[in-house]
């Protein structure tokens, strides 16, 4: 009886078949839910485990290690579907009918029996959990089923399925609309906007508040410049003339977005990898660096490695700060800025362009101070992660993406 059950409700179609999507969407819905219950119970049940004496510390680990499971889980869901198809497929036709799953009940995955348990235990529990839990999945029912689970707030995921939207073709994204994409979010961070047009306004502060911002290497906008970012994007201007280092940048964004190595990105797969490059948590952030870092996939990192990967992210802003500078020229003159501030920023960029080398090395001896050592020859995830927090050198290229 349970095991028919189990197949209905993972059954959407009502067509008596599973296909891959059904399972694979079954398996990311009960691993939010089997989050919200852990997550939900060790909160309502924190006052009773502190006063039977466990440490407030290791209640707050255990919250965050369920957190980060659910954020890495994909992998562990393509393997589940592929181990179910493997064992449940009987006739190889990419579907798993009524009949082949009853047939083989011992072999369904453990997933589903976590869930007839859980189950049970409903029946049992008058814990008030099970009222937050509810309430908890009414307020991310708004949400686009592909980014549950991934830590977004509604505007973020909104803001993520815009982005999506806009450079992907038919639901997927290459590598190159991925670069497009990404580098749109790069380049705002050299935007500053403001209320109104100082020339129009004929408001002095608000044009003293302009040079300010530009001087401290903030281009300032009107408040359309997300419109014109857009623009100036799909237009190429700000992907002009980047070096090969910035492109092989932009792939291996790519092969980390692309878990499933499948060429193409869908909307899940760019979410989870806009969360784990934006995620508040440093420990994801940080093994997001570090496998932009180890290109090689070695497991460690040397001196060779991180001066490569600080050149490619030095010579990747410097360039696309310069390019914005460029496309936003006239708009920066009708704002009245003068043409001598334009031409010394103009000038600066391409001094340090050429000079590129100076911000390696800055960002390379602040990596040895870090680890304690005059020679990097070997840093495990451990030492970068451990060693790392607060103290690893500026990474300007993360999109000021906020999480809240």
């Amino acid at each position: 009886m349970r095991a028919a059950f189990l197949f209905f409700i993972t059954d959407v179609n009502n067509n008596g078949e599973l296909s891959h999507h059904e399972v694979i969407e079954f398996f990311r819905y009960f691993a939010e839910l089997y989050a919200a219950v852990g997550v939900n119970t060790l909160t309502v049940e924190r006052p009773f485990l502190l006063q039977q004496g466990m440490p407030p510390e290791e209640l707050t680990s255990q919250v965050e290690n369920i957190q980060t499971q659910l954020e890495n889980s994909d992998a562990y869901i393509q393997e589940m579907t592929m181990q179910t198809f493997a064992e449940l497929d009987k006739d190889a036709d990419e579907l798993i009918s009524y009949s082949e799953w009853m047939e083989n009940v011992e072999k369904i995955p453990k997933l589903y029996v976590k869930l007839s348990n859980m189950f049970v235990a409903v029946v049992q529990c008058e814990a008030p959990v099970f009222h937050q839990l509810q309430h908890n999945f009414i307020s991310h029912d708004m949400m686009v089923p592909e980014l549950r689970g991934l830590d977004f707030s509604s505007k973020q995921a909104e803001t993520v399925v815009e982005m999506f939207n806009t450079y992907s073709t038919s639901n997927r994204m290459s590598a190159g609309q991925l670069q497009t994409c990404l580098t749109e979010a790069f380049a705002s961070s050299f935007i500053a906007e403001l209320p109104a047009r100082p020339n129009q306004a004929k408001d002095l502060i608000a044009l003293r508040k302009m040079e300010a911002a530009f001087e401290s290497q903030k281009i300032c906008m009107v408040e359309n410049s997300r419109q014109l970012l857009r623009e100036w994007s799909t237009e190429g201007k700000l992907n002009c003339g980047l070096a090969p280092q910035s492109v092989a940048f932009f792939k291996r964004v790519f092969v980390l977005f692309d878990t499933h190595n499948v060429g193409k990105l869908d909307l899940r797969a760019f979410g989870t990898g806009m969360s784990k490059m934006c995620s508040r948590k440093f420990a994801i952030v940080a093994q997001f660096l570090f496998s932009m870092t180890d290109t090689e996939n070695e497991g460690e990192l040397n001196a060779s490695s991180l001066e490569k990967f600080f050149r490619m992210e030095s010579q990747l802003l410097l360039k696309l700060h310069l390019n914005v500078l460029k496309a936003s020229k006239q708009v920066l003159k009708d704002q009245g800025m003068q043409l001598h501030q334009l031409e010394q920023a103009q000038l600066s960029l391409n001094s340090q362009l050429r000079n590129v080398q100076n911000i390696v090395q800055e960002a390379c001896d602040v990596m040895r101070s870090m680890l304690e050592c005059e020679m990097i020859e070997s840093i495990t995830f451990g030492d970068f992660l451990h060693q790392g927090m607060g103290k690893l050198p500026a990474v300007k290229f993360l999109p000021d993406f906020d999480h809240n």
